[in-house]
């Protein structure tokens, strides 16, 4: 119970970082006269975008590596996406191009798999709850509750017999 709050604040981060990344970004044209315009977004908007989209990713993985969240701090995705647009103009890739593309499939992974990723750790730790509760008690059952359990309605046998 004492990861609620930071699971809480982790998810309302990621809720801001889908925000922006399904933000509409205004995009200028230029180009020569009878040819169709090429987009021209600001470097320092599409740096933003890119922090975000660097955040929102490595926020998937901080519930498997809590240790990516001491790493992917704020600045330094800053500071990669500001370092990264320059190469990406060099290369004719754009934030808003890529998110024209799969801005729904990120937005979706952003909630769905840190989702994904707790359930199967709940359910993880309730398959251990229970198999240690057994262990402890066989005569409980999963539910918890005291089965009486009678010697004439034990197996003494097994169910299934090997084939010779």
């Amino acid at each position: 119970m004492s990861n609620e709050p930071n699971e809480l604040d982790a998810l309302a981060g990621e809720a801001q970082q889908v925000d922006l990344l399904i933000a509409p970004v205004a995009v200028e044209t230029s180009g020569s006269p009878g040819e169709p315009g090429t987009p021209q977004v600001d470097p320092a908007i599409e740096a933003v975008e890119l922090a975000a989209i660097l955040q929102a990713i490595s926020s998937l993985f901080v519930p498997v590596f809590p240790s990516l969240a001491t790493i992917y701090t704020p600045d330094v995705c800053n500071a990669l996406a500001t370092a990264t647009i320059p190469v990406m103009q060099k290369h004719g890739w754009s934030v808003p191009g890529i998110m024209a593309d799969w801005a729904e499939e990120i937005a979706l992974a952003t909630v769905a798999l840190p989702l994904g990723f707790a359930t199967w750790q709940a359910v993880k730790a309730d398959v251990a709850k229970a198999e240690k509760a057994v262990k402890a008690s066989p005569e409980k059952a999963v539910t918890g509750e005291t089965a009486e359990v009678k010697p004439e309605h034990q197996l003494t046998e097994p169910v299934c017999q090997p084939r010779g």
